[in-house]
């Protein structure tokens, strides 16, 4: 999902961005995860007077959809911030890599990733608890529907496959990779005039195929903007404020604020909510601005190597993890009639809670060892079975 799927275009580690970048990705990510696991742990009702852990935990999931902006906002830094530089300077930009590289990105994490939801969801189904559990998500575990997500139309001709309703973002996040060297195509520097704005046309016709398809509320073309707003701060030459502090501060305090002040009533229509993540997109942006200007350090928790380790896996955790989760109820309503739909004052609740994130934490490093974290030893390989794009002439 945006900025987790990007790698090869990001600075070196030992930036401040790359730091505060390595730091939002794993931890947006797990935002997305306790949210989840919340909407399937917990029974969705108010919880009875003095249970203030349960209210810290109802803070603490309500900040997937915020981190999902976050996300489309570093992947348009990373990835179209990069090639927007280098077409308006002129450069030559060689799209047959610039696909290759996305696409293989994408699909090195993705491909067994629907595999193992397909597989879950099968085995999950066939536990006594299953039918239950699963009753919404059954219908979509057919072999139509994997081949559908594997070609990235989940969301635009048929559903996400099974439980794995996270990879609709995936989705949004390949279109917007194709979509943006498109329409920027007439200031690059390749072929003739009329291919280029022939492809600028292509573009063009594809954000009107996509602009009624959408995931709830985040239409993919309208959310296209918030992915160019990461894309055209890079090129910004001067940030709006010298220290990170102060934007970093207000972006913390309008997440928290809108958190605890703003009413699911208020943001009822699309256009609403639209409204509220282009300001989190903005303020995101700006502290992107801020830090790749920026000549300081940061504090040193910043600075710790976990946080690249994490956010190496975090595409991983985010494209596995409802299967996971989905799995690990079933087993455990099955067996011993816990882990779906608890009530918030029973005290087993918060072991299970414990016990189901670390199954998700555990299979996911183990499934990143094999997929993620091999990404450039596994591009090395595919580029092996052929020869290597070419880079497109010059005019």
């Amino acid at each position: 999902m945006a900025a987790l799927v990007t790698d090869s275009h990001r600075p070196p580690d030992d930036t401040p961005l790359s730091q505060a970048l390595n730091a939002m990705r794993w931890m947006a990510a797990l935002a997305v995860v306790v949210t989840h696991l919340d909407n399937r742990i917990f029974e969705p009702h108010a919880a009875p007077g003095g249970l203030s852990g349960y209210y810290l935990w109802l803070f603490s999931v309500g900040f997937a959809h915020k981190a999902v902006i976050l996300f489309f906002v570093m992947s348009g830094w990373l990835v179209g911030g990069k090639i927007l530089k280098e077409a308006i300077s002129g450069g030559n930009v060689d799209l047959p890599r610039y696909f290759f590289d996305r696409l293989s990105r994408l699909w090195i994490v993705l491909l067994p990733a629907v595999a193992l939801t397909y597989v879950l969801d099968g085995l999950g189904y066939g536990l006594a608890a299953g039918p239950a559990i699963y009753e919404n998500a059954e219908p979509n575990r057919t072999p139509a529907v994997l081949a559908c997500n594997v070609l990235f139309l989940q969301t635009v001709t048929c559903p996400e496959i099974g439980t794995n309703g996270a990879l609709w973002s995936l989705a949004n996040e390949f279109w917007y990779y194709v979509l943006w060297p498109l329409l920027l195509a007439p200031l690059m520097r390749f072929k003739g005039a009329r291919f280029r704005w022939g492809l600028f046309l292509v573009g063009g016709a594809l954000c009107a195929a996509l602009l009624f398809q959408r995931f709830g509320t985040y239409n993919v073309v309208p959310y296209f903007t918030i992915w160019a707003i990461g894309a055209f701060a890079r090129v910004l030459p001067v940030p709006m404020m010298r220290s990170p502090a102060i934007p970093a501060g207000l972006l913390v305090a309008f997440l928290v604020g809108t958190r605890v002040l703003v009413r699911s009533e208020m943001l009822d229509t699309p256009l609403r909510t639209f409204l509220f993540d282009l300001v989190t997109a903005l303020l995101t942006a700006n502290v992107l601005v801020t830090l790749n200007h920026w000549k300081g350090t940061l504090p040193r928790i910043f600075r710790l190597r976990v946080h690249q380790f994490l956010a190496e896996r975090s595409y991983s955790l985010y494209a596995i993890h409802t299967p996971l989760i989905m799995f690990a109820c079933a087993l455990l309503q099955s067996q011993f009639g816990l882990g779906w739909k608890m009530e918030q004052d029973d005290p087993r609740v918060w072991a299970v809670l414990a016990g189901v994130l670390m199954f998700v934490v555990l299979s996911t490093w183990a499934f990143a060892a094999m997929t993620e974290v091999r990404t450039a030893q596994i591009k090395r390989s595919l580029r092996g079975m052929w020869p290597a794009p070419r880079e497109i002439a010059r005019a």
